[in-house]
């Protein structure tokens, strides 16, 4: 599993075999937070993120729906409720399945 730390530092050693070397390690965390925070707020504004040859994230509403207690068995009201759903590009489902 890949965690927040270790992209940073994936991200600045891909740049500097790229050629391109960071800085600092402080510059390579504000480039993935900048990634990250401008894909959410455009998501949270209600817009879909599309980046080529990766995937989507979407805004979605998931309806209000009756569900059940496992441990009760009453039925339970659950509530509207608004979610992202990410749908993989072409080129990463390949990349998944070589």
């Amino acid at each position: 599993m890949m965690n927040k730390a270790a992209l940073v530092e994936a991200v600045e050693a891909d740049l500097a075999e790229q050629g391109f070397p960071i800085e600092s390690h402080a510059q390579a965390w504000r480039i993935v937070n900048s990634v990250i925070g401008t894909i959410t707020k455009t998501v949270v504004s209600g817009e879909t993120v599309q980046i080529s040859g990766f995937g989507s994230f979407k805004p979605v509403t998931r309806a209000a729906h009756a569900a059940m207690n496992p441990a009760t068995r009453e039925s339970v009201e659950v509530p509207a409720k608004k979610s992202v759903r990410f749908a993989p590009g072409a080129a990463l489902k390949r990349a998944v399945n070589e």
